[in-house]
Order: structure tokens, then C-alpha cells, then sequence
């Protein structure tokens, strides 16, 4: 079977399996704010008129994210990449007959069963030497990427493209002085370069539903898996001391070349996806002495000295990140090759 066809067709038939993951409003927000205070004068004058509308961009796309064209826009799940994943998906669907003779429910069912076959035989997180080929192979933008796995962006995901598509399509707005679409953009910009710092959004194990993490219905409390007790409840109990060590972790902004924007947005997830194994560690260990749903003073206790580090350190290079982007939409140079396309590229 030809693996474009297959994954053409998975497309519409895996389960989005990042849908719903993001920083927590606060999070998004923290990360936006001090990034817009950091800017220089003249260019925090662009965006500051309108800031509040953009803090309302920047939690918006969460609102929209159980929709697979939307919610893979906020992931990378880069195991998905393995070439034994890759391969044995298409031999299960093959195993069937002629992929196109297969009812879309009929087809879902084997690539969600084989897709929790394949990741409970190994478990993520995978170690660096596993997941460094796949992230040093990712292509160098979306439509490289759409070529080399054709119909599979919904299902892998492309975090890593984002900053990039929204930071050029903002600085097209700055440009030709559209107000609304340089606040909307400036948002949806803040908002996917704050995911692109979730750990957990770099992996299909974004729940630890492979690695034996608590998991249960928690409504919306943000504490029924590991990926919303690390990045919304953790988030809103330490909010003033993580805004604090944020604050003293900014750095003047600087100007990025279109080009290293995405670069730059590959390396960030593998650096994420460092962190994961010790934040599902620390969760299976404290969730084993302290009921989150219950006890959730005593389990964030427990959790502390793993989680706030890291999101200290993630908050951080995310919002550092996104004050140069900003920085750089206002400055760039469009008539370069990079600044050829448009953000319907998508």
C-alpha cells in the first residue's frame, strides 16, 4: 500500500491525540505579559493600545483545540515520527484489504488499537539518543513537512511551525497598519509559542497513559491527568512565585532572521521533551502518597521541587521567546524569500 495514500487517509481516522493540551490561562497569560513589557518603546506602542484584546487572542485557540486542524497546531508528538510506528500503521491497515474499502470508524479502530499496542510495548518517554534522529529530522517547514508525511500534521502534530507562520503573518499586518489582525495575530503568535515550551506537549504520552500516571475525570479542575496538573492546577497555586522568578529572568529582546525562527522552535521541543521523564516520575510519586483530587495541597507539596523548576525554566525561555518574535514581526524585512507564502500555507 502506498504510505502517502495510508496516511492521507489516517488523516480523518486516528483520534487527535493532543487535543484540549495547553498552558492554563494563567500560564498563557503570564508568558504574554511579560513579554509585552519587555519590548522597547517604540515597539510596545504597536501592540499596547490593543492588549487587552490580545491576551484575549492568546487563550483563545485552547477554545478550539478538539478540532484535529486546530489542536494539532499546539503539539508535536515526535514519536509519532519513529519509522516502526510509521511502517507498522500502514501494514495494520493494510492487513484489512484495500484501505479505501474501509469504513472510517472500522479504519479509526485499528490505528487507535495499534497506536496503544506499539506505545505500551515502549513506553515514552524514549531517550535522547531515540527521539535526537527524530527531532534532528523534522523538515525545515510546513510544506516540507506536509510532503514528506502527507495527511499526517493532524495527527503528529506541528507546534514547531507556528511561530514562525504567525510571526510573518503579524509582521505582514505591522506592515500594512491592520489593527485587527495585528492584535489577532499577536495573540494566536503568544499562544503557540507559549505551548511550544510544554513538555508534555512533545509527547504522545502528553497524559502518562503509557508510563502509569494517575489519570481520572476532574471536570475542569486541571488536576485529572499529569499534563493539566503540571501546566493549569500547578500553575495556579504557585501563580505569584513563578510570575516573580519569571520577572527576574527577563532579558532585553533581540531580532531573529525569519529563517532560524523554526530552528529554534525544533531545538525548544527537544529540550521539552528532556523534562519529561523526571515531571511523570514526580507525579507517579507523589499521586502514589497524595491523592491530587483530594489532597491537592499536599501532593503540589511533593510535586514542588520538580515541577516549579521546570516551569520556571519553561515560562521563561517561552516568554523570552515570544518578546523576540514580537520584536521581530515589528523590524523584519518581508521582501526576503522566507516572507514569501501566507499563513493559509495551512
Amino acid at each position: 500500500m502506498n504510505i502517502a495514500r495510508t496516511c492521507l487517509l489516517a488523516i480523518a481516522l486516528l483520534a487527535t491525540p493532543g487535543a484540549g493540551r495547553g498552558w492554563g490561562n494563567d500560564g498563557h497569560l503570564l508568558i504574554l505579559d511579560s513579554a509585552l513589557a519587555v519590548l522597547p518603546d517604540a515597539v510596545r506602542r504597536i501592540y499596547a493600545p490593543g492588549a487587552d484584546r490580545i491576551r484575549t487572542y492568546a487563550v483563545e485557540p485552547d477554545r478550539h483545540s478538539v478540532v484535529p486542524a486546530e489542536g494539532s497546531r499546539h503539539y508535536i508528538d515526535i514519536e509519532l515520527l519513529d519509522p516502526a510506528f510509521m511502517s507498522g500503521l500502514v501494514k495494520e491497515l493494510a492487513k484489512d484489504g484495500s484501505a479505501q474499502g474501509l469504513a472510517d470508524e472500522d479504519a479509526r479502530g485499528i490505528a487507535i488499537s495499534f497506536e496503544r499496542g506499539f506505545f505500551s510495548r515502549r513506553p515514552p518517554p524514549w531517550s535522547a539518543n531515540e527521539t535526537g534522529r527524530l527531532w534532528e529530522s523534522l523538515p525545515p517547514d510546513l510544506p516540507a513537512f506536509r510532503s514528506a508525511y502527507p495527511g499526517m500534521e493532524t495527527i503528529v502534530g506541528t507546534v514547531v511551525y507556528q511561530p514562525f507562520l504567525y510571526t510573518r503573518a503579524l509582521a505582514r499586518a505591522i506592515r500594512e497598519g491592520d489593527r485587527q489582525w495585528i492584535l489577532i495575530y499577536a495573540g494566536l503568535l503568544a499562544h503557540y509559542t507559549g505551548d511550544l515550551f510544554v513538555p508534555l506537549h512533545a509527547t504522545i504520552d502528553y497524559k502518562g497513559q503509557y508510563s502509569g500516571n494517575l489519570t481520572f475525570n476532574d471536570g475542569k479542575n486541571g488536576r485529572g491527568d499529569v499534563h493539566s496538573r503540571f501546566e493549569t492546577a500547578f500553575v495556579r497555586h504557585r501563580l505569584d512565585s513563578l510570575r516573580t522568578a519569571n520577572a527576574a529572568r527577563r532579558r532585553e529582546p533581540k531580532t531573529i532572521a525569519l529563517a532560524g525562527i523554526t530552528p529554534a522552535a525544533i531545538n525548544a521541543g527537544s529540550v521539552s521533551y528532556a523534562l519529561i521523564d523526571p515531571i511523570l516520575a514526580s507525579d507517579r510519586k507523589a499521586a502514589a502518597k497524595f491523592d491530587p483530587a483530594r489532597a491537592w495541597a499536599r501532593y503540589a507539596t511533593e510535586v514542588g521541587p520538580v515541577f516549579e523548576p521546570a516551569l520556571i525554566d519553561r515560562i521563561s525561555l517561552a516568554s523570552n521567546m515570544l518578546a523576540d518574535l514580537l520584536l521581530t514581526a515589528a523590524t523584519v524585512n518581508l521582501d526576503t524569500p522566507e516572507a514569501s507564502g501566507k499563513i493559509g500555507e495551512r
